[in-house]
């Protein structure tokens, strides 16, 4: 896969106080994640483990919890989420 490369001037960098108080640095932290390269290289080479840590670091609420959170068998053009998961989004709607 080709890097990604950006171009231009960068116009607006958040600060170091706001990076550590960032809702990805504390994502980091929690999974003993040190770089952003390391976030990425796992989000991208471990998919269970990284959307089963996202589902819940956001507190996603199933009815019926699911079976596997990505089913690739039939390729990764069309990825199953969340196998026999059930939910209602109204439960993770802030009240």
């Amino acid at each position: 896969m080709p890097a990604f490369s950006v171009s231009g001037k960068i116009v607006w960098e958040p600060s170091a106080e706001l990076i550590a108080e960032s809702n990805l640095t504390a994502f980091m932290k929690a999974h003993d994640l040190r770089s952003l390269d390391e976030l990425q290289h796992r989000s991208t080479t471990d998919l269970p483990w990284f959307w089963n840590a996202v589902l819940e670091d956001l507190k996603i609420q199933f009815r019926r919890p699911y079976s596997s959170v990505v089913d690739l068998s039939r390729g990764m053009a069309w990825p199953q989420w969340c196998v026999g998961g059930v939910m209602n989004i109204v439960d993770n709607c802030p009240r």
